[in-house]
């Protein structure tokens, strides 16, 4: 519904000259006024269910979990549609705030190599009418060779105004250091370069407080506070501005910071207890007992019933030691040294032939992990499905983080939730695979002790 501009004082309101709605001057609780009531506040359409107040976007009134990412090569590589990996800063930001917000790859409109002039002439209008309620945005460095800082703002002030105009939170990331004298000096900026840089930074930080807008600031973990250049820290990057697996880490943050200060309140979507009537399709979500007793070479311990270990051939001298935690989770304690090969594969946990349960059906996984800190020599920790069938062969999705170079996981601990991506199971699939994987580094020890409190697959259409 919409108010009667003739009755503005009930719910302490102005009219909006030329509009059939109105404004709040104070927004009162959500829950204070009828459910579906449409208003302005700071000029934003505002829509309530009866809990909380959404963004209207005149593409579509609903709000929704889904997380869009636009920008630059720093946003496309967090996985594009038709890829099977779900990688970097949005992975880590998701996970780390209990997918709060959860991205979807269909929805990354990120293109290497784009300027904020070409995101605005290519890509806005498409994320502008896209379903994602809110949007990841990382995008001006690649402005520094073609136009002045003046421009940038200008134009990162049009991305967001249209980005929050169509409905959308955006999480905008204040510009991230890049140039790395020992792996790329190219990417280093000159001194007026890196002028130009922190003042279009400094503008993306001024945007603090608005309705709808959601800074991000990783500079102080990424940047080497000594530098009279902008570097990036040595170690978190691939090649002095893409960040690595540590550096994605530390760039999500400061996301997942933000996501949570904007959504309190985390969902419910990783199995709590073994039910037969809670829609889970494989058995033992819990992990709960010792039964498992298929481990893979190297393998050892007290591993959950009806759960198995395997691993890769190139895994070699790689040891998991498996075994309970007293709160009764898995624990899988990872060592040694693969004897040969590139970036040797584990699958510390999987259920196979799940076919039976979700055959012509979408299913998606979900799991809680976490990892104690001090890790080594491992470079994925990853929640995915797998799925074969004659007619469409062999496909996965995966969560986590992974790169094929030698980019080890973050030494620090930490623990969230892992969802993966939803995938569509043909009517003569002949295998179906629940799977936690993880990779060492090729020809280094690797070292880390892994928990997984439970781990699910749904059906979702």
């Amino acid at each position: 519904m919409l108010f009667d501009p003739l009755d503005l004082n009930t719910y302490n309101l102005q009219y909006v000259a030329g509009s059939d709605k109105v404004d709040y001057k104070t927004i009162p609780a959500a829950s204070s006024v009828p459910v579906n009531t449409i208003v302005i506040s700071s000029g934003v359409p505002m829509i309530t269910d009866g809990t909380r107040w959404s963004r209207v976007s005149k593409y579509g009134p609903s709000w929704n979990n889904i997380l869009g990412a636009l920008g630059d090569s720093r946003t496309a590589n967090a996985g594009k549609d038709g890829t099977s990996e779900n990688i970097g800063p949005l992975h880590w930001a998701c996970m780390l705030s209990g997918q709060r917000l959860s991205f979807y790859t269909s929805y990354n409109f990120g293109v290497g190599g784009y300027s904020t002039q070409d995101i605005i002439d290519n890509t806005l209008d498409s994320a502008c009418r896209s379903l994602p309620s809110s949007f990841f945005v990382l995008c001006g460095t690649n402005d520094r060779t073609t136009m002045t800082a003046a421009q940038s703002i200008a134009n990162i002030e049009y991305i967001v105004t249209s980005l929050v105009n169509s409905g959308k939170d955006v999480y905008i990331m204040a510009e991230l250091p890049r140039g790395d004298v020992s792996m790329s000096p190219t990417y280093r900026f000159t001194s007026d370069q890196l002028t130009a840089h922190l003042q279009v930074r400094n503008y993306i930080l001024s945007m603090r407080g608005r309705n709808g807008v959601f800074v991000c600031d990783a500079w102080q973990d990424m940047c080497i506070p000594s530098s009279t250049t902008g570097d990036i820290k040595t170690g978190y990057s691939i090649d002095g501005l893409h960040p690595n697996t540590t550096g994605a880490y530390y760039v999500a943050q400061s996301i997942a910071k933000q996501i949570i200060a904007n959504h309190p309140v985390a969902p419910s979507i990783v199995p709590v207890e073994n039910s037969t009537s809670s829609g889970w399709l494989n058995t033992n979500q819990m992990l709960d007992g010792t039964g498992g007793t298929t481990f893979g070479t190297g393998g050892s311990g007290s591993l959950a019933t009806g759960w198995r270990g395997s691993t890769g051939s190139t895994v070699g001298g790689i040891t998991r030691v498996y075994s309970k935690t007293a709160e009764g989770y898995q624990q899988i304690v990872i060592g040694g040294t693969a004897a040969s090969g590139s970036n040797p594969q584990m699958d510390l946990l999987s259920q196979v032939s799940l076919q039976s349960t979700c055959a012509g059906s979408t299913v998606q996984a979900f799991s809680e992990m976490s990892i104690a800190s001090g890790s080594s020599g491992i470079i994925s920790l990853q929640l995915g499905i797998m799925v074969v069938s004659p007619t469409t062969g062999t496909n996965y999705v995966w969560d986590g983080d992974y790169y094929t170079a030698a980019s080890p996981l973050p030494s620090v601990g930490y623990s969230g939730v892992f969802k993966t991506q939803p995938i569509a199971v043909p009517s003569d699939a002949t295998d179906v695979r629940l799977l936690i994987r993880s990779y060492g580094t090729t020809s280094a020890t690797a070292s880390g002790t892994i928990i997984v409190k439970s781990a699910g697959m749904k059906i979702v259409s």
